[in-house]
């Protein structure tokens, strides 16, 4: 029985399934990476205004170019994102509002420009707000295979191995400048002139995953794919190395349990993997809980035999 169900998605889609879990695993890992240092800075909403403000910069620029493939994309999303950030920042700094008013009434903005320049100009290009929004893993997987020698392989999945690749290279090239700024932000500016450099390069990171994964998983899913596996994992780890290990296996279990039960349900794949994500961190919260009342209750009877 349990053997039925493991081998029956892969008996019935066969190269495909594997394409689609593939795809979905090489974007949890790197966004599980730049999610784990994002939770740790207290920056989670800042990743929510840059997924959702890349959506202008990258319409903008497919309707230009015409072409989904091309690098002018990551241009106009990085700029859009980076500018959204900035304005967040500068009301932030200057004007008597705090960073997270900043961070929503930017984030709304841009995110409704997007949306009203995608639905004004849908018709006019080929480019589905329904896929913007919440992605087509299941369609994009069957549509875009190419052959390298004779290894049919989905072309998306080339570009997020080669981001995944991308990503462990910047975290272990700034990993000490990283692992100081998100603990004592001061203390890193004493010491780092171009910490700020660092701070756009990671959303930088952030928004050139968006330009591929608003297809697969669209803009809205992103952040859970961002957020909530290094937010489970800081659940259970005090230090930043077991937080980035245990938010990758965490984000891959959840491709995998989310990608069986989406089969068995025939619901959306990347949905389906977000849904299990969270259930995940509610379980853990659930149990970090219980233990903690369970340890001051026993804390207190050690307390009162003493």
């Amino acid at each position: 029985m349990i053997i039925d169900f493991i081998i029956q998605p892969w008996q019935n889609m066969g190269a495909i399934g594997l394409l689609m879990l593939l795809m979905s695993l090489f974007i949890a890992l790197p966004a599980a990476l730049l999610g784990g240092f994002l939770v740790v800075r207290k920056m989670a909403m800042t990743s929510d205004l840059v997924t959702h403000s890349a959506i202008p910069g990258l319409v903008i620029a497919f309707l230009f170019v015409g072409n989904l493939s091309s690098i002018w994309l990551n241009v106009g999303a990085i700029v859009s994102s980076l500018l959204a950030v900035f304005i967040a920042q500068w009301l932030a700094t200057h004007r008597p509002i705090k960073n997270d008013t900043a961070i929503g009434t930017v984030l709304t903005s841009f995110f409704a420009l997007g949306i009203l320049i995608l639905s004004a100009k849908a018709s006019a290009v080929d480019l589905d707000p329904d896929c913007v929004l919440y992605g087509q893993l299941e369609q994009l997987v069957g549509a875009n295979i190419i052959d390298i020698g004779g290894l049919m392989i989905a072309r998306e999945l080339l570009y997020f191995i080669g981001l995944y690749l991308l990503v462990i290279v910047f975290v272990v090239a700034n990993y000490r400048t990283l692992l100081v700024s998100s603990f004592d932000a001061d203390f890193a500016k004493s010491i780092w002139k171009r910490l700020n450099l660092l701070h756009y390069g990671l959303l930088a990171m952030i928004a050139l995953m968006m330009v591929q994964a608003f297809q697969v998983v669209g803009a809205i899913l992103m952040v859970s794919f961002l957020i909530t596996p290094a937010a489970t994992a800081i659940l259970w780890c005090k230090r930043l190395p077991q937080i980035l290990i245990f938010a990758s296996l965490y984000s891959a279990l959840s491709c995998v349990i989310g990608f069986y039960f989406a089969y068995y349900i025939n619901a959306n794949t990347a949905s389906f993997i977000a849904v299990v994500s969270f259930a995940g961190f509610v379980l853990s919260w659930l149990i970090q809980l219980l233990l903690t009342k369970i340890f001051i209750n026993s804390s207190k009877k050690k307390a009162l035999q003493t």
